[in-house]
């Protein structure tokens, strides 16, 4: 569930959006309404909003004003949240190649395109939270096995987990043709770099790793040691 946060300074506009959004978005809640920029500061020094609706024409503090203020303090945070809603062209233009903008739409509002953009910004900001706790998953089992996860290596073989996992389903067979040569792609690297990179990382783990561990993880004599392919499948398993 997204967080919304409206800012304008019209209750009329600000009402029909509610009434409209919340009937047909079921994955965003309303955070808070703000009528000015001071107030949308006050609110986001407390809270975390996901999606903004902002209009730009405003006492106080205007929407220009507030976007170049959030540039300043919090970029990262609201990259691609904003969904400027206006009728001021002039203003506009100031602000339209903002990194915080994600779209715009013009008064009148056109109701079934702010939905479209609200739909598009969920879809994109719950993909990314998934690939987030997917990142998270995986880095803790590595850390389990005490993979080092400074070196490269381990870089490249948490590419090869999450490739497996979302792209196979677990079911990639030979990594030389399906996976290495996408991390290879990506990484501007040899094929022959990223593997041997991987293997090093794995004997550095398999070195270092209690045999307890080793022995539960992989479910056979330590005196076996663990390739590659099998600590992707071990761990993709685990997801």
């Amino acid at each position: 569930m997204l967080n919304m946060l409206i800012i304008d300074d019209e209750i009329s506009c600000i009402k029909k959006l509610i009434s409209y959004i919340f009937k047909n978005e079921e994955n965003v809640r309303l955070l808070d309404i703000a009528t000015n920029g001071i107030e949308a500061l006050e609110i986001l020094d407390k809270n975390k909003a996901d999606i903004i609706l902002l209009d730009l024409k405003m006492s106080k503090m205007n929407g220009v004003n507030l976007i170049e203020k959030l540039e300043r303090q919090k970029l990262k945070i609201y990259e691609k949240s904003i969904i400027v809603i206006t009728a001021e062209d002039v203003m506009l233009q100031k602000i339209m190649k903002s990194p915080l903008i994600y779209s715009y739409q013009l008064k009148p509002i056109e109701q079934d395109n702010l939905l479209k953009d609200i739909n598009d910004i969920v879809r994109e900001k719950s993909l990314i939270e998934k690939n987030e706790k997917l990142d998270k998953k995986i880095v803790s089992e590595l850390k389990y096995l005490n993979y080092n996860l400074t070196h490269l290596g381990t870089q490249y073989l948490k590419e090869c987990i999450k490739i497996d996992f979302l792209k196979y389903e677990g079911e990639a067979e030979n990594l030389s043709k399906q996976i290495y040569p996408m991390i290879a792609k990506k990484y501007k690297k040899k094929v022959f770099s990223i593997k041997n990179n991987i293997i090093k990382a794995t004997s550095y783990m398999y070195n270092e790793c209690k045999i307890e561990i080793l022995m539960k993880y992989f479910g056979y004599d330590i005196d076996y040691k663990p390739t590659p392919k099998t600590v992707i499948k071990a761990i993709v398993r685990k997801l």
